[in-house]
């Protein structure tokens, strides 16, 4: 009996040579499947912020894999809002060769925290939160007097301090800066 594992990487072509001298050689020839997906990976558009009732600028990308990081095609994904309102550009679908899938949300009317969750037919889900802000914000960003400055390859505790406000300079909490 032979045991032959196969390598990590799926699609791989691997292949075995038997001999048995004098004259008896096989070839034998395996390509490796990707496991069941064990991740739902996000490649674009998280912690985004945004407008109330307006869609984000990135879109929502997302790739499944397996638990050595291959990837997953033809999986079937379905996206629903679960906080917040707001819709999706589509909720259902199957990853791409790639193992991606893609749509764009659009937020719900009313500010604060949004959130969809992706459930793919192996059974995984993944919630992805946004924010919606209510106006325009501002961005404060507060230094120490004078300039900051430090040894090259060192931390220095002279930081900035940054804080994203309402247009009543009220803080917003929760929101990727």
């Amino acid at each position: 009996t032979v045991r032959w594992t196969l390598g990590p990487v799926a699609g791989s072509a691997q292949q075995m040579r038997i001999v048995a001298p004098p004259t008896f050689t096989r070839f034998f020839t395996a390509t490796a499947r990707p496991g069941p997906v064990e991740q739902i990976r996000v490649v674009e558009g998280g912690r985004q912020a945004g407008l109330p009732g307006t869609e984000l600028v990135a879109p929502l990308r997302i790739r499944l894999e397996d638990r050595l990081g291959n990837i997953r095609p033809g999986v079937a994904v379905e996206l629903s809002v679960i906080e917040g309102g707001g819709r999706l550009s589509t909720s259902t679908g199957v990853t791409s060769d790639d193992g991606v899938f893609e749509t764009r949300w659009t937020l719900g009317a009313a500010s604060g925290p949004q959130r969809v969750r992706i459930v793919h037919a192996e059974g995984g889900a993944l919630d992805i939160t946004a924010q919606a802000i209510a106006e325009a914000a501002a961005l404060e960003v507060r230094t120490p007097a004078g300039a900051i400055s430090g040894t090259v390859d060192e931390l220095t505790d002279l930081l900035p301090r940054v804080r994203l406000v309402d247009a009543q300079g009220a803080g917003l909490a929760g929101v990727p800066v």
